[in-house]
């Protein structure tokens, strides 16, 4: 699913936020995206959960930085 589909599957979900597998070519990665207080946070699988500037993005960002980007949504987290 491409970046517009998670930001909609999260905008309409009761969780939190979801983890994800990102698919770029050949290589895949895992990532937590939490929708709070309007902006998305996305980090990888490894960090820690800090809501800060470092990992905000407003849907535009989003959209934009994962524009050439495909998802798999592997569960919610709430």
């Amino acid at each position: 699913m491409t970046a517009f589909e998670v930001l909609n599957q999260l905008n309409s979900s009761s969780e939190r936020g979801f983890q994800l597998t990102k698919r770029n070519g050949i290589l895949n990665s895992t990532w937590l995206i939490y929708l709070e207080e309007d902006f998305y946070y996305y980090f990888d699988i490894v960090e820690s959960i800090i809501f800060n500037e470092k990992h905000k993005y407003s849907e535009d960002e989003f959209l934009k930085e994962f524009e050439n980007s495909y998802f798999e949504i592997d569960c919610e987290c709430g």
